[in-house]
C-alpha cells in the first residue's frame, strides 16, 4: 500500500495542519481503533506537534478518589486537613493508599482539569487586567498579550517547536519504514503552508 499524507486546516486559525500517516505497518493500529497522526498545529505562529491517540476515555472514579483529587487541586495552604496523612485518616484510608492512587493512569489529569476549572473563575478579570497594564506600556505585559492572541512568538519557541516536529517525523517514519527526510521535507512544507 501507498503511503498516504493527509493535510487538513481549521477554518479557526490562520493556520492548522495536521498530517496522518497511513502504511501498511500503522494500518494494524488504524484498524484497531487507534489513530496514528502526527499533528502539526499551528495558531498563528505558535507551533506545536504531538502524537494523537484518540481512544482515551474518562476513568470512572471512587468518591474517595474524588475527594482526594479535589483536595489536591486546592493550593496547600487552602487543604483542609493539612496534610495528605491527615486526610488518609479523615477517608479511613492507609497513607500509602492515597500515594498508589497518584500513580494511576490519568490521575493527574483529572486533578488538573480540576484545577483548570477553578482557575476559569479568575480568567477575566486576570485578562482585562493584563491588558491594562498593556495598555500603560509594561513591555512584559505587551509581550505576554500578543503571545496570548498569536501576534508573537519568541524565536526561541519556534526554533524548540521545529526541532520537536523534526525528531517526531522522523521517528514516525522510521517506525513506519518510509523515508524520513522525505516524510520530514513534506512536513516542513505543510508547515509552511505549501499544502
Amino acid at each position: 500500500m501507498r503511503t498516504r499524507y493527509n493535510a487538513l486546516r481549521s477554518p479557526e486559525s490562520d493556520f492548522c495542519t495536521a498530517m496522518a500517516i497511513s502504511s501498511p505497518k500503522w494500518n494494524k493500529y488504524i484498524d484497531s481503533g487507534a489513530v496514528g497522526v502526527l499533528l502539526f498545529g499551528c495558531h498563528k505562529n505558535s507551533c506545536a506537534t504531538m502524537t494523537k491517540d484518540i481512544r482515551k476515555k474518562p476513568k470512572n472514579w471512587s468518591a474517595n478518589q474524588k475527594k482526594f483529587m479535589l483536595w489536591l487541586a486546592l493550593p496547600s495552604d487552602q487543604r483542609l486537613p493539612l496534610t495528605q496523612g491527615m486526610l488518609a485518616r479523615e477517608l479511613s484510608l492507609d497513607d500509602g493508599t492515597l500515594s498508589e492512587w497518584k500513580r494511576l493512569s490519568g490521575f493527574w489529569d483529572a486533578v488538573n482539569a480540576l484545577v483548570e476549572e477553578h482557575l476559569a473563575d479568575d480568567f477575566a478579570p486576570i485578562i482585562e487586567s493584563l491588558k491594562r497594564e498593556a495598555r500603560k506600556g509594561s513591555i512584559q505585559h505587551i509581550r505576554i498579550y500578543l503571545e496570548m492572541i498569536g501576534k508573537y512568538t519568541p524565536r526561541l519557541a519556534i526554533d524548540h517547536q521545529h526541532r520537536i516536529m523534526v525528531e517526531e517525523a522522523t521517528r514516525l517514519a522510521q517506525e513506519s519504514g518510509l523515508d524520513a527526510d522525505a516524510v520530514v521535507a513534506e512536513a516542513e512544507r505543510i508547515m509552511a503552508g505549501e499544502a
